[in-house]
């Protein structure tokens, strides 16, 4: 059976010969003389020794017909494995050459290139969102693509992204909800938000807790508190006249158990004033272990979504290198509501720094505070190469948004999830500069990877 183990896209059926675009125009007897194309899975026959690809010969021995060049009648055909590895070495130009792709490989190695690695071919998202881009935006896609697989970091439920956010998190018990009294608390599961409005809240409005002796004073925890302290000689006054009152009266017995109850709540409401006086010596004290916890929560959620100062990690160097593969790194953010981007590395370097140099532009992205923020983007990115020898000597670069940066650049991005141009230095570092220096005790390249800083992002207007 014919082995047509290379499948391209080709002006002639794949039952053919391979019809692409040779760096060199293959030699006569690399072409078959029936479909005058480079060997397909090269058949020699007995009668002559010519060779022709798999489907071409058999079809003719099917239709039992004579040799097409020697015209023998009966002639039987082997696979040249010798003349397939040479067809297999040929240099071809990628199918995707007139879409910019400029990779150039043997021709055994087009499938994979086609299918895996040219950044101009498309493919279809693997989550179904029914998204079909190019593999370099494929790669931005899927850390983006609102049907990727999420877990809740709330309640550790999983689903798609996209329920989450829809169906999820609007009902998620464990859901952080800030105070609707603005009070200052803002990470309040909403299981525990009921009870937070009712005992908790500073800013909540409940009534005087005299109430029952006639104070018709209404307000905040806060403002309740020193409201008691400094009315409790009014209070008890309150207390004592409605005692009076009562015992003056001729009731019955059951005026006289609610008199009963009334100095028993009496009692009650005195020792919760002072636990209260208790719990307010030690506010203090817990004040400054929320200022900690505000700290951590404002440090979990610059990791969170990667706001510089942070480090990031190219691995695979020398395989992206030999491959001219471009790297593209996570998505980080201005700030808090900032502009969204990311840095990519051209490993073997491109324009001026090609095959010597490590290549690094930074990217925007479309993210989701763009309606909010300012275009086109003005500022400074600060990058550092790593030293991973030790905490020094980092290879630090500025990356200058200015006035005169144009909008394929510096615009908001309004199709697709990367900006049309990257900006930034094709000759960022020179590859014998990433080596161990014994002397200054550098090394930029550590285990096949190289280690970025992204130190900040200075935005101007």
């Amino acid at each position: 059976k014919c082995n047509n183990k290379i499948k391209m896209e080709s002006s002639k059926t794949e039952a053919e010969g391979y019809d692409f675009d040779f760096v060199e125009d293959p030699s006569e007897d690399m072409k078959c003389p029936i479909c005058l194309l480079v060997l397909r899975s090269p058949q020699l026959t007995s009668c002559c020794g010519h060779h022709f690809c798999c489907e071409c010969v058999d079809k003719v021995l099917r239709e039992k017909g004579p040799c097409p060049l020697c015209n023998v009648l009966s002639f039987t055909t082997m696979l040249d494995k010798g003349t397939e590895r040479k067809v297999d070495q040929l240099l071809v130009k990628c199918s995707k050459e007139s879409g910019g792709c400029s990779w150039v490989g043997a021709l055994s190695k087009l499938n994979q290139h086609v299918n895996t690695d040219c950044a101009f071919s498309t493919t279809e998202c693997q989550y179904s969102c029914g998204v079909n881009c190019t593999s370099r935006e494929m790669k931005i896609h899927l850390l983006l693509c609102p049907k990727r697989p999420y877990v809740c970091k709330f309640c550790g439920y999983a689903g798609v992204f996209e329920e989450m956010s829809k169906m999820h998190w609007p009902v998620c018990r464990k859901y952080p909800l800030p105070c609707p009294n603005e009070c200052g608390i803002r990470d309040i599961e909403r299981q525990h938000m009921d009870q937070h409005l009712m005992k908790e809240c500073p800013l909540s409005t409940v009534a005087c807790e005299f109430s029952f002796a006639g104070c018709h004073v209404r307000g905040t925890q806060e403002k309740l508190a020193v409201h008691s302290r400094v009315n409790m000689q009014q209070h008890l006054s309150m207390v004592a006249g409605m005692c009076n009152q009562l015992m003056q009266l001729d009731v019955g017995a059951r005026m006289q158990e609610e008199l009963k109850v009334s100095t028993q709540e009496m009692k009650n409401v005195l020792k919760t004033h002072k636990e209260e006086m208790n719990e307010l010596s030690l506010k203090t004290v817990s004040l400054q272990e929320e200022i900690e916890e505000l700290k951590q929560e404002n440090q979990l959620l610059k990791s969170y979504v990667f706001i510089p100062p942070f480090d990031i990690v190219m691995n695979s160097f020398h395989s992206q290198k030999d491959q001219n593969e471009q790297w593209i790194g996570p998505p980080f953010y201005s700030g808090v509501g900032g502009y969204k981007m990311c840095l990519t590395v051209d490993a073997n370097g491109s324009e001026d720094g090609d095959g010597t140099h490590v290549s690094v532009y930074v990217s925007l992205m479309k993210g989701e505070n763009d309606a909010y923020i300012k275009w086109p983007f003005r500022g400074t990115v600060v990058i550092q190469l790593v030293n991973q020898r030790e905490d020094k000597n980092h290879f630090e670069q500025e990356i200058i948004f200015s006035h005169e940066t144009g909008n394929e650049a510096a615009g908001r991005v309004m199709e697709g999830e990367l900006a049309e141009s990257g900006l930034g230095v094709s000759t960022y570092i020179k590859h014998t500069d990433l080596k161990y220096n014994v002397s200054k005790n550098i090394e930029y390249l550590k285990n096949n990877s190289l280690q970025f800083r992204i130190v900040q992002v200075q935005v101007k207007h």
